[in-house]
């Protein structure tokens, strides 16, 4: 494959996910904080039809503004990933189909809105959000190709200028959104005079500096440190005189300055068009100046790296913890889960567009210098590993959560679990720059072995698709797990629960083949990416759990009985067409079951291999984002108490959580102990994994299960709900204690087994027999 055409590959990626992830962004936040209102459809189908044109004051317009800004990306960037050709007619086709979809979605949006009530439903935003979608459409017909360029040409993109240029439009992107939100934009003279004689429009330089002395200081400094990466990075393109990079920060903030005169709320202040002046002359003078020195300064680098990791990593706890004022007294359990329960951006919403943006900034840009160190010493240091850079991202993943329980002690903080994820994300990004702005003389070394790392992983992979992967012995243990199962699920020791699941006839013996195939893919089916590069890995990812829940939903849904899978997920109560409120419960269901499946096996994985601690890593992350939406959907939202009634504290989220890390717990140790004896590496430590993971897991699964439900006209446990023949039956005592054991045994062991052809796989890929 040509750098072309690779590079073709990539920003298509690019596209996708963009896209993806912009629909997502656009549907959570119109619905955040996702307090679901359920109202009978009649009711909201009369309220849809009576929605107000609501009239507009200055503060409002933010929002108007805001939905018809939202929209715009959102046809834009479907138009890059469904527009495929030059055909003129075809253009017009997608044109057309684009801004119909984007009406449909915001009366979609709308109407949804209708059944969350802290949401403001109003025919002011179908229209913004319409208007929006059909400007975006308008900009991807007449300037598509040009952004499909520049996004090919973003892969293509070799020399270290090249990628400063991208670097700096991304840049001033973001410094033109931070100023001109919220958004309260405002064309009316009468307006402006108000805002002018408010003193919001100041023309005399340094008049506005009336604060006491931190403050004034504070201001300039923030001014300059913000506009010298600019001058930094122009001064990394083509040779700029200085007196060509001052007058282009001048115009540049001049620029912003004047977009401001537009927005009500901002101040517009020609200090700041003067301090952005000298804050990119500044950049630009340290870049050059300094640049005789950068062998000392890299030098410096590579030895001391870890001194100003750990020091950035100080000064982010006294940014964050100041002023101390710590009160532990009051501090309970209760405010720990509902800071890293709460629903993400939550805390975002009650608050501007400018709040929200400033504080998500601010987040990232403390932790993206810590990223930056990490990423330049990994560019210039060949002794930084890869295993050294997943470690010391794992520790900033560590220190972000750190940061966020510190502040629970802390009067006047607010500790989320979202700001913990975008503290990551802002390290995260700040190695990624590091490693990709890296400059070519100063990483020749590395490129060295850069390439002869891409020579053996291009060596490997051939050597994967080459080997079988033994699907016959996968098919005959598939054949005999039908046969066990069939002979156990028909015998009285089992619980009536799964007992259940299997119907009579014919169709039994389906709903058999059914589960084996289902519990066999899950238990396996990861081990299915092992062969794709990173990237495509997290593009698949995804896929593979979203396509194995429908996959897996289809085979029950044909084969168990329809009783059984409303005992599982609840009957549908939601009145929606066909089976969409049912198959999404279970697919919530399956998705969370599978998730720690996969997490286990990454986990072992990781052990033997710790190049693939950075897949462990994304999956850790990609749980923390999905835990709440999941929890909402299969326990708050459940049809059915058959589940939630098993879980303690009235299926308190902690509870869940502890349900869920025991499930986890078991399968770490089912993976641990398949690894151990198929791989014979790192027996020991597996084996070890094997144990503790088995009895941490019971331990989960003790505090996590309720143990006193009144049901039935009886009392009993979780585990007697589980566990027992049937429900004239429960067993209790050593009986129960048994049954435990051997349920954990069995499912610790079992899974063990089916992974035991996937391991030595594994084994065979990696370091062969």
């Amino acid at each position: 494959m040509t750098a072309t055409h690779r590079a073709r590959n990539d920003s298509r990626s690019l596209q996708i996910w963009l896209f993806l992830l912009y629909v997502l962004f656009v549907v959570y936040g119109s619905l955040v904080p996702l307090r679901f209102v359920d109202r009978e459809w009649t009711d909201a189908m009369e309220a849809f039809r009576n929605i107000p044109f609501l009239d507009l004051g200055i503060h409002s317009r933010a929002d108007w503004v805001a939905n018809f800004l939202l929209f715009i990306p959102l046809t834009f960037l479907a138009g890059l990933v469904f527009n495929g050709t030059d055909g003129m007619f075809t253009r017009v086709l997608i044109a057309v189909m684009l801004t119909l979809s984007a009406w449909a979605l915001a009366v979609g949006i709308e109407f949804t809105q209708l059944f969350f009530p802290q949401r403001t439903v109003s025919q002011n935003d179908i229209l913004a959000e319409g208007l929006g979608g059909i400007v975006g459409t308008a900009l991807h017909f007449f300037a598509g190709a040009k952004a499909q360029a520049w996004l090919d040409g973003f892969w293509r993109a070799q020399q270290s200028q090249d990628r400063a240029s991208i670097l700096l439009r991304s840049y001033l992107l973001i410094l033109l959104v931070f100023n001109v939100m919220p958004l309260d934009l405002t064309l009316s003279p009468v307006e402006m005079f108000h805002k002018w004689k408010e003193g919001r429009v100041i023309f005399i330089p340094f008049y506005g500096l009336k604060d006491g002395w931190s403050i004034t200081l504070y201001g300039p400094l923030t001014d300059l440190l913000i506009w010298a990466p600019v001058g930094a990075l122009w001064a990394l393109q083509a040779a700029r005189t200085f007196r060509q990079i001052f007058w282009l920060g001048l115009l540049a903030a001049a620029g912003i300055e004047a977009l401001q005169l537009f927005v009500y709320s901002r101040t517009t202040d020609v200090t700041d068009v003067l301090l952005g002046a000298c804050g990119t002359l500044g950049g630009a003078m340290l870049l050059r100046r300094t640049r005789p020195s950068w062998p000392t300064i890299a030098s410096l680098i590579k030895r001391h790296w870890i001194a100003a990791w750990g020091a950035w990593a100080v000064l982010l706890l006294c940014v964050f913890w100041f002023p101390f004022h710590f009160r532990v007294a009051g501090l309970n359990g209760a405010d720990v889960v509902a800071a890293f329960t709460r629903v993400p951006f939550y805390t975002y919403y009650f608050g501007s567009e400018f709040h929200a943006i400033n504080e998500l900034l601010r987040k990232v840009g403390f932790f993206l210098p810590a990223g930056l160190i990490l990423g330049l010493a990994a560019s210039l240091s060949t002794k930084v590993s890869p295993g050294m850079v997943r470690l010391h991202l794992g520790m900033l993943a560590l220190l972000a959560f750190v940061v966020e329980f510190g502040q629970l002690a802390l009067p006047g903080k607010v500790a989320d679990v979202t700001d913990a994820v975008l503290e990551f994300g802002g390290a995260w990004l700040g190695y990624k720059i590091a490693r990709w702005i890296a400059v070519p003389d100063m990483t020749d070394v590395q490129s060295v072995g850069m390439v002869e790392a891409s020579a053996t992983k291009a060596t490997r992979a051939g050597e994967r698709h080459v080997r079988s992967t033994g699907w016959l012995a996968h098919m005959a243990f598939l054949t005999a797990l039908a046969l066990v199962l069939g002979v156990v699920l028909t015998s009285s020791a089992v619980p009536y629960n799964l007992r259940e699941l299997i119907p009579s006839g014919g169709r039994g013996a389906f709903a058999v083949v059914a589960l084996c195939v289902l519990t066999y893919s899950m238990v396996n089916g990861v081990f299915l990416l092992d062969a794709l590069p990173s990237r495509l890995w997290l593009v698949m990812f995804p896929v593979f759990l979203i396509g194995h829940a429908i996959l897996s939903w289809g085979l029950l849904r044909f084969s168990v009985p329809l009783e059984a899978i409303h005992d599982i997920v609840g009957a549908p109560i939601l009145g929606w067409p066909g089976e969409w409120e049912l198959s999404g419960r279970y697919v919530a269901l399956h998705t969370s079951l599978l998730l720690q499946v996969v997490g286990a096996v990454l986990l072992v994985q990781s052990i033997l291999k710790p190049a693939r601690l950075s897949y462990f890593l994304c999956w850790f992350m990609l749980s923390l984002t999905l835990a709440w939406p999941l929890y909402t959907v299969v326990v708050t939202w459940a049809a059915t108490d058959n589940l939630t009634e098993l879980v303690a504290d009235h299926a308190s989220f902690l509870s869940a959580s502890l349900l869920v890390l025991g499930l986890m717990l078991a399968c770490v140790s089912g993976s641990a102990l398949s690894a151990a004896l198929s791989t014979r590496r790192q027996i020991g430590l597996l084996l070890g994994l094997a144990v503790g993971g088995a009895l941490l897991a019971s331990a989960c699964f003790w505090w996590g299960a309720e143990h006193t439900i009144l049901k039935y006209g009886k009392v009993f446990s979780a585990f007697q709900f589980l566990l027992s023949p049937d429900r004239d039956h429960y067993v209790e005592g050593a009986a129960l204690a048994v049954r435990f054991v051997a349920a954990m045994s069995l499912m610790c062991i079992g899974m063990a087994m089916m992974q035991w052809l996937s391991w030595r796989h594994f084994a065979d890929q990696q370091w062969g027999r």
